[in-house]
């Protein structure tokens, strides 16, 4: 009888043993830090950078808007020397937004950098900014700001805007993004 006792009890102990070891080999192969595409999620969690990354929206399973960058850097927001974990920011190293109406690309915009807020999604565009649309409108300026949530673009600087033929300079401009109103 001890000798039975003595098999399940060793038994026991292998089981146990290789448990525990699957468990610590898998808990020590994951990321330190939780990684996910979902935009929602990445605000809770610390920075991080992402090489190659990609955003699409959907409006009814119609594809509206897509944004890709070379890099992406999402930072906790500095409000003066203080660093607020409940504000995220996204750096944007080259980013490619490109807006589809209808299944058709409708207008595509390019720049050096960016700054994206996580909160309300506002893009801030410097550097070489380039708006062009399907009808072959061209805006170029060296910063803007895009709401892509309404596809409003406003330029507070200089800008040149070629369309219909004509070349217009000028300072300030609030429009959207396939350069209809002006």
């Amino acid at each position: 009888m001890i000798k039975r006792r003595s098999y399940i009890f060793t038994a026991i102990f292998f089981v146990i043993i290789i448990v525990v070891g699957h468990i610590y080999y898998k808990f020590s192969m994951m990321p330190k830090e939780p990684v996910s595409t979902c935009p929602g999620f990445m605000q809770s969690i610390g920075d991080m950078d992402i090489d190659g990354f990609a955003l699409i929206e959907y409006d009814f399973g119609n594809k509206r808007m897509e944004l890709k960058t070379e890099k992406a850097s999402i930072r906790q927001k500095r409000i003066g020397f203080l660093k607020t974990p409940l504000m995220k920011v996204g750096h944007l190293v080259k980013p490619d937004i490109q807006f589809f109406a209808k299944g058709r690309m409708i207008s595509r915009i390019t720049a050096t950098s960016g700054k994206m807020n996580m909160a309300n999604k506002k893009i801030t565009l410097n550097g070489d900014v380039r708006v062009g649309t399907a009808t072959g409108k061209v805006l170029t300026a060296q910063h803007a700001t895009l709401n892509p949530s309404n596809g409003q673009l406003s330029v507070k600087g200089r800008f040149i805007l070629n369309k219909d033929g004509k070349m217009t300079k000028g300072v300030g401009l609030n429009t959207d993004v396939e350069l209809k109103k002006d």
